[in-house]
């Protein structure tokens, strides 16, 4: 009898703590801090931050985002003329501490620092004040809201996650020794490095001398009910091509330009969409003039997101052909439309692209990006749309997103009261 009611008591017991960790994970207040953030002076920097703190905030978090932006001394005038932004606003119910100010020292990458790290930790003392220590932060990208606040969470005894982005770590003595110090800093004091791919993971993980263990590889996601499936095409002989991206040197907008006018040469009949901004714009303009092509290729400027899904619906085949990415979020935007892809192995779209979603070839090749873009409008039907949009999903969906990020949370925060 005794035994009986020994076994009774453990079960409750057992069933009490599984219920009590539960609650306490489930209802975690989680401070997400991004390295840049959209605001009315530039709507576009960062908009994914945004959309991936509200994915989290729906899945029973307490989301606060702290968001300190340092805009351009490039903006200067436009920063004087529109409002801005400052203090707390609520944005799709997630709580949103916002501090907008000029980098007034562009030449100057320590006191530039020391201005935005003063600007975070104000932020991050609002955001305790109205809502409490967070059980966990979320940085951004070491450089820079992770490096700003480390010592802070760390003194006070916080654990935190660093989710690396920059493609800076993918390119060879791209950061200034101050950057790097502060990098190793970082890494050092936080409890976990997030990378979205194994490109980078490859590239941080001897660099800076890591434990393996310290970092996973969680890929970027995607948001599958606004990029949604395109509807079925009636077969014409005219092929839509189409890129989005930022007109950077890096993206290597004029190498996709001078394939498709091999493409065009060859007798296929094609139309290009350039769908993006950059400083390369009237560059990009001018070669597209030269070459003879403005009738069949369209830069469209920056376009918000709804217009560019119903760019992807009218396309047949997407092209990246930049020199190095850490992830490749646009590719994946595409691919959920159901859409097979030509991309450089570049970094991160190494790990999206496989046999049934697209082809890789190599980077910085005419011939290479020309063959690739030939071979794919000649087996176009052997691309299922529907196939290509599940494959994306089941990789890189939102749902995947917030368990993963929240497997790790969890584990992360168990160790931490165990220890």
């Amino acid at each position: 009898m005794l035994i009986k009611y020994q076994q009774y008591f453990l079960v409750i017991y057992i069933v009490f703590s599984f219920l009590v960790i539960y609650v306490y994970f489930e209802n975690m207040k989680l401070f997400i801090i991004p390295s840049w953030y959209p605001t009315k002076l530039s709507p576009n920097n960062g908009c994914f931050f945004k959309k991936w703190a509200e994915f989290l905030n729906k899945s029973s978090n307490d989301v606060v985002v702290i968001a300190p932006v340092l805009h351009s001394l490039r903006l200067f005038f436009d920063y004087h003329k529109k409002s801005r932004e400052n203090g707390l606003h609520m944005t799709n119910k997630v709580p949103t501490f916002i501090s907008e100010n000029i980098n007034i020292f562009p030449k100057n990458e320590k006191c530039a620092f020391y201005r935005y790290k003063s600007q975070t930790i104000n932020l991050f003392n609002q955001a305790v004040d109205r809502y409490g220590k967070p059980d966990l932060v979320l940085c951004h990208s070491s450089i820079w809201a992770g490096a700003a606040i480390s010592k802070k969470l760390k003194n006070q005894k916080i654990p935190f996650v660093i989710v690396e982005h920059l493609k800076e770590f993918l390119i060879k003595k791209s950061l200034s020794s101050f950057a790097e110090n502060v990098v190793n800093q970082t890494y050092d004091l936080c409890n976990k490095i997030i990378v979205p791919s194994n490109a980078l993971k490859e590239a941080i993980h001897p660099k800076y001398n890591l434990d393996e263990r310290k970092i996973a590889v969680i890929p970027n996601p995607i948001d599958e009910d606004v990029f949604t499936l395109k509807p079925r095409k009636q077969k014409n002989y005219k092929i839509n091509i189409s890129c989005v991206s930022l007109l950077r040197k890096e993206k290597r907008i004029d190498l996709i330009v001078d394939s498709f006018k091999e493409i065009i040469k060859d007798g296929i009949n094609a139309q290009l969409n350039i769908i993006g901004s950059g400083e390369l714009n009237s560059t990009i303009k001018k070669q597209i003039k030269k070459l003879g092509l403005s009738d069949k290729i369209k830069l469209t400027g920056y376009l918000k997101e709804g217009k560019i899904v119903e760019k992807l619906h009218k396309t047949d085949v997407f092209i990246m052909a930049s020199d190095v990415e850490t992830f490749g979020l646009s590719l994946i935007e595409a691919q959920a439309c159901g859409i097979p892809a030509v991309v450089t192995k570049c970094g991160g779209p190494n790990d999206i692209i496989i046999e049934k979603t697209g082809l890789l070839v190599e980077t910085n090749s005419v011939q290479s990006l020309s063959n690739g873009l030939k071979k794919i409008i000649f087996q176009i039907d052997q691309y299922d749309p529907n196939i290509i949009r599940d494959i994306t999903i089941n990789r890189f969906g939102k749902d995947i997103y917030i368990k993963s990020i929240q497997s790790l949370i969890n584990n992360l925060l168990k160790s931490q009261k165990v220890h």
